[in-house]
């Protein structure tokens, strides 16, 4: 006899190959161990071969001990997706298809639920489940290890608060009610109760809301869940409702309720607190983003940017301020800013009277910048200040000249094809010479523009006396080159 085999199904279907099926919804969730046991039972069950299609092989195989591997075949089992034909030496587990597994309702005997049955018909004659549905919930039943008088429980309740019985919204309710792990009549029924008793309480708080019977449910719930739950004041979801019924209505109650709780934020004061500082993030975004004219949610601009930037240490009055800062830069994008909030951090520079003062030194600077770049286009007036230009001046002042000394060279600059870097030329000379005081630049560059120097011209007179090799010889590697190393 063979340890594993196809059923006809299987066979039928021609699968010899691992189903898609197998592997989007069932692999996920199963134990590694499990996945490779079934993986090698089908290859087994495909090999033509019996004298080692045996758990023996098996085990030896994937260095599994035989209680393992009965113990994923019984996993198996329970999925539907084999059958253990023989539950003693000489195993036997059958493949079924993974499209059409056997599930569990197929193979329960059919007077374990009668008398859950017979209570279905007598309450609703007229139910119109069919045998697949009706077999899904002994299937529930028996997996979740819930009450069948629970289960009628939860029917009877989702026909009054709905109207009529729906076998999707009856599964779904008694989904909830065992995630809650109400898996008996009496825990069920006391929850019910309590559900009952908060009705008022209940259609008070949800009152600005749209109602419908089927929300009624759902309300009681989410009330439930609030106050006993998470530990909420009515009082507290009172100022939340009142938020939300200005701008967000209840999709926003739900979504802020969970924010709250995350946030610890449950008393009244606490409530308010939150909301009141959500808002100003709202304001505070949006005010940004129509400082540098961006078109995107406020509520990412806050989540991505403004809450990061807070948890830095910034106000809001700063990081406006910042904003106004990057339009003098022509910086019009939410990353870009970020770069300059980011580099403001690491200088240190927090608040608003910090980073005003130090716009106020960087609006001087540029007035300088602009005085020179005036200057050395003859006069003409200019308002662009380019990176660059900024770049130079900031190294001019590092190297020790003051805006006198800079603005005394860039006299010397005038009509120059490129004024700055020819500026940049002449005040590194300076800055060589050690001449850093106005008067004296002037009078060293006044000297060097006089001094017509000589250019040397390696003509014939220079080298019509050497031979081929000494020339050759005096040739330097430029690649090799090391300055500071040269006598100069």
């Amino acid at each position: 006899m063979r340890f594993c085999n196809l059923s006809r199904e299987y066979l039928k279907e021609g699968y010899t190959q691992i189903d898609n099926v197998f592997l989007l919804e069932y692999l996920p969730e199963a134990d590694p161990v499990y996945v490779k046991v079934y993986l090698y039972g089908l290859f087994l069950a495909n090999s033509a071969a019996d004298y080692d299609n045996n758990i023996n092989t098996m085990s030896v195989a994937l260095r599994i001990d035989e209680e393992k591997i009965l113990e994923a075949f019984n996993y198996w089992q329970e999925k539907g997706i084999v059958s253990i034909e023989n539950d003693n030496p000489p195993y036997e587990i059958l493949y079924n298809s993974v499209k059409m597994p056997l599930t569990k309702a197929i193979r329960y005997e059919v007077r374990e639920f009668d008398a859950f049955t017979s209570e279905v018909y007598r309450l609703w004659p007229n139910i119109n489940f069919n045998a697949s549905q009706l077999e899904q919930l002994f299937e529930f039943i028996s997996s979740k290890k819930i009450e069948p008088s629970a289960v009628i429980l939860i029917m009877t309740y989702y026909e009054k608060q709905k109207g009529k019985l729906s076998f999707s919204g009856i599964l779904a309710m008694a989904q909830n009610f065992v995630s809650l792990g109400l898996l008996t009549t009496a825990d069920l029924s006391a929850h019910l109760d309590q559900l009952d008793a908060k009705v008022d309480k209940v259609e008070e708080v949800f009152k600005p809301f749209s109602k419908n019977k089927s929300s009624e449910y759902e309300n009681r719930e989410l009330f439930l869940r609030w106050t006993k739950t998470l530990g909420f004041p009515v009082e507290s979801l009172e100022i939340v409702r009142d938020e939300c019924s200005r701008k967000g209505g209840k999709t926003r109650f739900i979504a802020l309720m969970e924010e709250l709780y995350e946030a610890k934020a449950i008393s009244p004061v606490d409530v308010k607190q939150y909301i009141a500082t959500e808002n100003e993030k709202i304001a505070l975004a949006k005010k940004i983003n129509e400082i540098l004219s961006v078109f995107i949610r406020w509520e990412n601009t806050v989540r991505f940017y403004i809450n990061p930037w807070l948890n830095l240490g910034f106000d809001g009055d700063a990081i406006e301020l910042i904003a106004q800062f990057c339009l003098t830069r022509s910086i019009k994008d939410l990353n870009r800013m970020d770069e300059l909030v980011q580099r403001f951090h690491q200088k240190g520079l927090l608040t608003k009277e910090i980073i005003a003062d130090y716009m106020l030194r960087e609006k001087q600077r540029d007035a300088h910048i602009l005085e020179i770049l005036s200057l050395t286009s003859g006069g003409a007036m200019t308002s662009f200040i380019s990176k660059s230009d900024r770049d130079l001046y900031r190294t001019f002042i590092n190297w020790g000249f003051d805006h006198d000394a800079i603005l005394a060279a860039a006299h010397f600059a005038i009509g120059k094809a490129f004024p700055m870097s020819y500026l940049s030329n002449r005040l590194a000379t300076l800055k060589d010479q050690g001449i850093f005081d106005p008067e004296g630049i002037t009078a060293f560059l006044s000297d060097k523009d006089s001094t017509k120097t000589k250019s040397t011209s390696y003509n014939d007179d220079v080298l019509g006396g050497l031979t081929k090799e000494q020339i050759q010889s005096t040739i330097i590697d430029l690649e090799n080159l090391d300055i500071d190393k040269l006598d100069v």
